[in-house]
């Protein structure tokens, strides 16, 4: 007899454990199709917005109005990740816009910044190793080749 009531108590503590868990979501996927394709639905705009298609906009508010180009160690992936999209993704979108690849088109922005800041009167008595840090570059010698790979596509 008590073992009967001891069987019928671990029984209905099982049922009672499974209901909780079902409930939280935490054993059981749904069973009504509609909810089923609903909570798909809802992953796949999950993914679509982790991998936005990018706009031109968001690209250059990010990089040119945020100035993100004079953090000399930017890099495509963390660009990317501040877009939320993949550098793959970016990568192409900079090649099929602008028709250059990251690096390039980061130290077109820098060499700008760089001729932007020569021209301001504060600046005329600064030194131009000066001026090349501060618009980006990490170094002089990267300011120089990035300068000669713009020279060169302007002879082209």
């Amino acid at each position: 007899m008590i073992i009967i009531a001891l069987s019928i108590i671990i029984a209905f503590s099982l049922v009672i454990l499974s209901i909780r868990l079902v409930s939280k979501n935490k054993t059981s996927k749904a069973i009504d199709p509609v909810v089923e394709a609903e909570q798909t639905e809802n992953k796949d705009k999950k993914q679509y917005t982790k991998h936005n298609k990018l706009k031109k906009s968001d690209f250059e508010d990010y990089i040119i109005k945020n100035k993100a180009f004079l953090k000399p160690d930017i890099g495509i992936k963390e660009t990317a990740d501040q877009l939320n999209t993949n550098h793959s993704t970016l990568s192409t979108f900079i090649k099929n816009t602008y028709g250059v690849n990251f690096a390039r088109f980061i130290n077109t922005c820098r060499l700008k910044e760089l001729e932007r800041l020569r021209n301001l009167l504060k600046n005329k008595n600064k030194d131009i190793k000066q001026l090349v840090t501060e618009s980006g570059f990490g170094s002089y010698r990267n300011y120089l080749r990035a300068k000669q790979m713009e020279e060169e596509e302007e002879n082209d």
